[in-house]
């Protein structure tokens, strides 16, 4: 079987560990296969000062999670690195020196939707446009790249979340992102391979997990040739509801390419009212979510800035009722090792 990533982590104790993503978009560590649960890491849902993840008391709040994350089981994590907020890359290793100690294996993503001149050019974010100063979209895609790059436990590399949703109302008031999916396809093109050219690790980008809507459904399929793992952000209030997204999950990801109906749910979330409640989460949900085709799920969020009720852990870094009693009381059930059986003729 072909392996999407194959390497051996050093962790700071001086253990090994081998780490393989095969064709299903499983992790096979040390030879076992399995599926895995995380949760995505909020960069500015911290309680000190700004609420990003480096301002000062807040990365002890993230350490206070990830010891929570690493008695449970938990193994993987994911998080956005924004520009500008964070344009001193050495304020990334705050949180990747944490997750490098913990042992998570980590999915960074870039994101510059929210850049205010992502969309201002002729050919919108095909652009090499201007980020600030006299850094520049390819220059920014290169430098984290390299940064991420110094941490052995990073697993795949992303860039863009859900530019299948073009932001209205933005960067002004009146003004809203109109990008093409042409403009999509060479934006992810060209980021794709600045990554590419640094590393083998897998290169992936966002979208939502939503289909209503023929503008964004055309973005998806303008997008997700570029993602070498389909990472879908769904948001649902019922297992029913999140059975029809994952339909069209699955057969969206394996028309694309020939492959298989798995994916990555890079953001998972059960909202009220239309932002997500992290309580509402249930064992059935994430039963669900495993049993239709995911093969990596990440909770949607440890800490968000915007919505206290979509945090898995509060202000203290502790884990709420629902973390401790859905997600790590059956953590192990998720994260069992997937064993094959052996086909008629070798079975002697």
């Amino acid at each position: 079987m072909t392996m999407l990533l194959d390497k051996t982590i050093t962790w700071g104790d001086e253990s090994t560990e081998h780490v393989q993503i095969n064709e299903l978009y499983r992790f096979i560590l040390d030879g076992e296969e399995k599926n895995l649960l995380g949760f995505e890491i909020g960069y500015n849902g911290f309680p000190n000062g700004d609420r990003y993840y480096f301002t000062e008391g807040n990365p002890a709040i993230l350490e206070a999670e990830l010891a929570d994350m690493q008695t449970a089981g938990i193994r993987i994590v994911a998080m956005t690195f924004r520009y500008p907020y964070s344009s001193t890359y050495a304020q990334f290793e705050i949180a990747l020196d944490l997750f490098y100690q913990y042992k998570m294996l980590v999915v960074p993503y870039l994101v510059m939707k929210w850049v205010p001149t992502f969309d201002s050019g002729d050919n919108g974010p095909a652009d090499n446009f201007l980020i600030t100063g006299s850094d520049y979209r390819d220059d920014h895609v290169a430098d984290a790249t390299d940064k991420f790059l110094e941490y052995d436990n990073v697993v795949a590399i992303g860039v863009e979340n859900e530019i299948d949703y073009p932001l209205d109302d933005y960067p002004t008031p009146g003004t809203d992102q109109e990008y093409t999916t042409a403009e999509v396809a060479e934006y992810l093109s060209e980021c794709k391979a600045i990554v590419t050219g640094k590393t083998t690790l897998p290169f992936f980008t966002k979208l939502m997990g939503y289909f209503g809507v023929e503008e964004y459904n055309n973005l998806q399929i303008a997008a997700l040739p570029y993602s070498v793992i389909p990472c879908w952000d769904p948001y649902e209030s019922s297992v029913a509801n999140f059975t029809i997204g994952f339909t069209t999950m699955k057969q969206r990801g394996a028309n694309d390419n020939d492959r298989p109906g798995h994916f990555w749910l890079t953001e998972f979330g059960t909202p009220t009212g239309g932002a997500p409640v992290a309580a509402n989460m249930t064992e059935d949900m994430i039963d669900n979510a495993f049993a239709k085709g995911a093969s990596v799920v990440f909770l949607f969020t440890a800490n968000r800035q915007q919505d206290n009720d979509a945090c898995f852990f509060n202000d203290l870094g502790d884990p709420i009722d629902t973390t401790t009693n859905v997600v790590f009381a059956n953590l192990s059930k998720w994260q069992r090792v997937i064993k094959h059986p052996l086909p008629i003729w070798r079975r002697q």
